[in-house]
């Protein structure tokens, strides 16, 4: 409570004058409660003698788990891929390959069409309407009631990254950081091993990754630099 009245006694000349009545009436609001809070003369010794409000014998550290649930079952979902979708990175895995339940009643087998596109664009850019699949491997909690199914290019997914803001190419400072997570999202990948050699450094695999990746891939890392540089001239301005 104290801290939001702090925030809302700051001036800002950029407010307008309904912005500035909102404040106010926030701050009376928050005064009239205060008011009305009956505090002990163990609260205010404490107070104006500026001891903690609280104590305990242990120390706490936050714990997103939901954000740990989603990440743990979409990084076991591509770890477990079946071998056919060797070749495919994080960034299209997450775009075009779905996880999909089995029907309980078996179905007459299907052609494994994977097969006959083994190249990765074959694969994503599959046409038939007879899907490309794969099962996913027994390591996976999931792997007797779903599989793996490719999804057709038209109707391919963009992903989101979520988290704290991506690093950019263009600062020295985090470019290994930047290295290793466009390795992470575009190399394909089963352990850190597949990623670099133990003498390597990210950025000495990523310069090398990047005169052999695709055309395409080349394309979305550019657009992410655009991104950022947009983003400062939006500050800028």
């Amino acid at each position: 409570m104290e801290t939001a009245i702090h925030k809302l006694e700051v001036y800002n000349p950029n407010d307008d004058e309904c912005t500035v009545r909102g404040k106010r009436l926030l701050q009376k609001c928050a005064h009239s409660m205060i008011s009305h809070q009956e505090l002990s003369a163990q609260q205010v010794c404490s107070y104006l003698l500026d001891f903690e409000d609280h104590f305990t014998s242990h120390e706490y550290r936050k714990l997103y788990w939901t954000n740990f649930e989603s990440f743990v079952e979409q990084l076991m979902d591509y770890l477990h891929r079946d071998e056919k979708f060797n070749n495919i990175c994080v960034w299209d895995f997450v775009a075009q390959v779905d996880k999909v339940k089995k029907k309980k009643k078996k179905n007459k087998s299907k052609p494994d069409n994977v097969d006959n596109a083994p190249q990765l664009e074959e694969l994503l850019q599959f046409s038939s309407k007879e899907r490309p699949f794969g099962e996913l491997q027994a390591g996976h909690y999931e792997s007797r009631t779903h599989f793996l199914q490719v999804r057709r290019h038209r109707n391919r997914l963009i992903p989101v990254p979520m988290g704290p803001r991506m690093p950019r190419r263009d600062q020295q400072a985090v470019y290994p950081k930047y290295c290793r997570l466009m390795l992470i999202l575009f190399k394909p990948w089963r352990s850190v091993s597949d990623l670099k050699k133990g003498t390597q450094s990210w950025t000495e695999v990523f310069d090398e990754f990047r005169h052999t990746c695709s055309p395409a891939i080349t394309y979305i890392l550019n657009n992410m630099q655009i991104l950022h540089e947009c983003k400062d001239s939006r500050d800028d301005h």
